[in-house]
């Protein structure tokens, strides 16, 4: 009988959820708090990253919630079969998470969902090329979700924010 539901299954497409994001960075002068720069940068939702979404819909809490971003200096083009940043140079940071909303249109269901981090004047001081966004701090037992490249040049006497939106459409 299993047999025979699994051929059956074999024949039915799969039902189309896209999944997009997008990386915004605001670089800051700490003393004024005026926005010197800021910028947006699509990204590559990797195979990794996939499989999160996947597992965590399965109620699977093996890997861990995403949660954290951390930054690099490497320029190279986001790709699927990536699963860690190029060239590390960042200090992982805890990225705040928000449910932002969900809607129903003609293009059908979207959810979206927020994480935020900031750097602080003595964080991360250099020409800042790639972000990611990661399911742990710690680099041997981190998952990549997504990957974007930016191009961010901070120095001591700024403060940067990035905020990644992810949305899941189902159509």
């Amino acid at each position: 009988m299993r047999e025979k539901v699994k051929d059956e299954l074999e024949g039915i497409p799969f039902e189309p959820i896209g999944v997009r994001g997008f990386f915004e960075w605001i670089l800051k002068d700490a003393e004024s708090g005026k926005v010197v720069r800021r910028g947006v940068a699509k990204n590559v939702v990797v195979n990794s990253g996939k499989n999160i979404i996947l597992q965590r819909l399965a109620i699977d809490t093996t890997p861990p919630a995403v949660g954290w971003m951390d930054m690099g200096t490497n320029n190279t083009a986001p790709a699927d079969t990536q699963t860690d940043l190029i060239v590390r140079s960042g200090i992982s940071k805890v990225a705040g998470t928000v449910f932002t909303s969900a809607t129903n249109s003609a293009a059908g269901a979207i959810a979206s969902m927020l994480w935020s981090a900031s750097w602080p004047t003595g964080e991360n001081n250099w020409n800042n090329q790639e972000v990611g966004l990661f399911n742990a701090s710690a680099i041997a037992a981190r998952t990549l979700l997504a990957r974007a490249t930016i191009a961010c040049s901070k120095d001591s006497t700024q403060t940067l924010t990035i905020n990644y939106t992810i949305q899941a459409q189902s159509s």
